[in-house]
C-alpha cells in the first residue's frame, strides 16, 4: 500500500492529463470522467500532499503553482522510470 503522502500512479496519471489538456473539462473528456471525478481527484491528491498545485483564479485554464511545477518535474520522471521497466518485461 502506498505512503499517505505518495501519490498513486493514477492520481499522477490524471494530473498529468489535466497539465496536459489545459483544463479540467478537457481532462474529463480524454478520460471519459466527469469534470467533478476529475476536480474531486486533484483536490484529494492536493490535500495529501498538502499543497495546492493549481491557480484556480475564476479562469477556465488552471495554472501550475511552484508546487505543481515540482510535482510535474516528478510525475515526468516516474513515467519515464515506469516506461523503463515496461520495456525490460
Amino acid at each position: 500500500m502506498a505512503n499517505p503522502g505518495t501519490p498513486t500512479l493514477e492520481q499522477l496519471h490524471v494530473f498529468l492529463v489535466v497539465v496536459d489538456a489545459g483544463s479540467f473539462a478537457a481532462a474529463g473528456r480524454r478520460l471519459n470522467r466527469a469534470v467533478s471525478v476529475i476536480s474531486h481527484g486533484i483536490a484529494n491528491l492536493e490535500a495529501q500532499l498538502a499543497r495546492a498545485l493549481f491557480e484556480r483564479r475564476g479562469t477556465r485554464k488552471p495554472e501550475l503553482t511552484v508546487a505543481g511545477r515540482a510535482v510535474l518535474s516528478e510525475a515526468l520522471g516516474a513515467g519515464d522510470v515506469a516506461e523503463e521497466g515496461m520495456g525490460d518485461i
